[in-house]
């Protein structure tokens, strides 16, 4: 487990696209006792999340009050991102309580306290959670999928003197010590967590976390004429022309590009590929123009006495007939006069009629 875990670590930071339910880009751990809520030994509180829990970063509880005397508390620590994830893997800790010997101490949760089923974890200490240790957690199976999910509750004893402090949620001991959510691809790969929370105890605030909002996504046309949905810098990027959030490319109308179009007469038409198409026309491409394209122009072949327009030799002998370069239609009929092969009178008396 532990040559997993080192695994886990040296895997380094990456980013990507953050529509990607595997990009963990963002991630906070956020610190929260629910309100008005007692300690109760024995209880499920991973399994009593859904009653306690939040669904928003506003809803966060970072300040457990004493009650006026020692008791027990709790709080979760709870991973948020800026929208749904699937996840397998998390090191964090808990930092140094200043001050506090007296006043406070954590109560043993080990592996009974991690809100994951089927999952793998070690500590950097065999006593946590303590000050300054840690704990790397691994999903065998089920991973984590969701947002605003609970990771690990820990139970703390609290004196009612002198009780304000704060517990902050730190880095994984080691070498680098580390906070991190790490994906589920194999191996997995690990990002950075972005803000990392403390729970304030008595009259001292906590510290709130809250992921970035995500990016939102809009349609981007794109100077082909194709439509992306993208977020506003990845389709400037691409020399894109973004259409605002909200928008989407099933419903998006992007400019087409122009080209120049070689119509059946041989004239040309600067069109787009559609309008090139529903022509009958032959279109050059993306960037072309009629000022600098030639296109094929019609003449005339003669099969016996029919006359057919076509745009080069090639179609005439296909025809198998007698293609005329200095013709270029069918009424009059050129072919009603009777062509001839190579230089006979016959061939003459055509170019003189």
């Amino acid at each position: 487990m532990k040559r997993l875990l080192l695994a886990f670590a040296l895997l380094g930071l990456v980013a990507g696209a953050s529509a990607d339910p595997n990009d963990l880009t963002g991630g906070v751990l956020i610190t929260h006792a629910p309100s008005g809520v007692i300690f109760s030994a024995g209880l499920d509180y991973c399994g009593a999340y859904a009653e306690y829990g939040i669904a928003s970063c506003e809803e966060q509880n970072t300040t457990m009050v004493s009650g006026g005397a020692p008791q027990h508390m709790f709080f979760y620590v709870v991973a948020a991102f800026a929208e749904d994830k699937v996840w397998c893997g998390t090191q964090f800790g808990f930092g140094d309580v200043t001050g506090t010997d007296e006043y406070f101490y954590f109560v043993a949760g080990g592996d009974a306290n991690i809100c994951l089923t089927n999952a793998l974890s070690t500590t950097s200490g065999a006593g946590f959670p303590m000050e300054n240790e840690g704990i790397a957690i691994v999903a065998t199976d089920i991973p984590w999928d969701g947002n605003f999910l609970p990771v690990y509750w820990a139970e703390c004893y609290s004196y009612y003197a002198g009780g304000d402090y704060i517990i902050p949620l730190g880095v994984y001991p080691g070498d680098p010590p580390l906070a991190v959510f790490g994906n589920c691809e194999v191996p997995s790969i690990i990002w950075d967590i972005e803000c990392l929370g403390a729970m304030g105890v008595g009259a001292e605030p906590g510290v709130q976390c809250c992921p970035p909002d995500a990016p939102i996504e809009g349609a981007c046309c794109l100077t082909d004429g194709s439509c992306q949905d993208l977020e506003e810098t990845d389709c400037i990027n691409l020399d894109g022309d973004w259409l605002g959030e909200g928008t989407d490319c099933d419903t998006a109308h992007c400019a087409q590009p122009f080209g120049a179009c070689c119509l059946e007469d041989g004239s040309c038409q600067d069109l787009t590929e559609d309008d090139c198409l529903a022509l009958t026309g032959v279109w050059e491409g993306m960037g072309t123009a009629c000022a600098t394209t030639d296109c094929p122009q019609p003449t005339v072949c003669c099969v016996g006495v029919d006359c057919y327009i076509v745009f080069n030799e090639q179609e005439c002998d296909a025809l198998q007939g007698m293609w005329y370069p200095g013709e270029d239609a069918c009424e009059p009929n050129p072919c009603e006069i009777v062509p001839t092969n190579g230089d006979t009178w016959g061939s003459i008396k055509i170019l003189y009629r």
